[in-house]
């Protein structure tokens, strides 16, 4: 019997399933919305194949010239570079854009659903 063969196919089965899995788990789990109209009030959806997560990362970027809330977090007007990590467990995402105080600027909101297509 070789039992060297045998591991070693296993090993290249076992290598190959998870690299597989591991490139699919990235798949349409993110994306990114921009907001020119920085005044008005709006809901940024997006629908992604991720079937587990437990977080929604949002990455957020811009200039405005005063305070807006994402999901009810207040972020402070100026030039934001900020990250909001929320607890999230459904393929598709909702999230809430209230202009608050600021009437100028412009946002780019790239979010990241971390998770898995499969199981």
């Amino acid at each position: 019997m070789n039992y060297s063969f045998d591991k070693l196919a296993c090993a290249k089965i076992l290598l190959s399933a998870c690299l597989l899995l591991f490139s699919a788990c990235g798949a349409s789990n993110k994306g990114e919305w921009q907001i020119t109209e920085i005044s008005k009030d709006t809901t940024l959806k997006a629908q992604t194949r991720i079937k587990h997560s437990n977080r929604l990362i949002l990455d957020i970027t811009g200039e405005t010239d005063d305070s807006v809330r994402i999901n009810g977090v207040v972020i402070p007007g100026g030039i934001i570079r900020d990250t909001i990590i929320l607890d999230w467990y459904y393929p598709s995402i909702s999230i809430s854009y209230e202009s608050y105080r600021a009437k100028k600027g412009s946002l780019k909101i790239g979010y990241f659903l971390p998770g898995s297509k499969f199981f």
